[in-house]
């Protein structure tokens, strides 16, 4: 959810003057970001680092 208006709108600007080639490279870097971080093997990793540290 974005509360910023206004950054969301430049975000929006932003992406719509840039060429095709740039979105391309910018939305394969959000995918590896995301897939890296957001992945079930990272949220499995933390959910039992988590479950460690609770039952020390």
């Amino acid at each position: 959810m974005v509360k910023d208006s206004d950054v969301l709108a430049v975000a929006i600007e932003d992406a719509y003057e840039k060429k095709e080639g740039e979105l391309r490279e910018s939305g394969d870097r959000l995918y590896e970001r995301a897939t890296t971080y957001f992945s079930l093997e990272s949220l499995r990793k933390e959910t039992v680092r988590y479950y460690k540290e609770i039952v020390r």
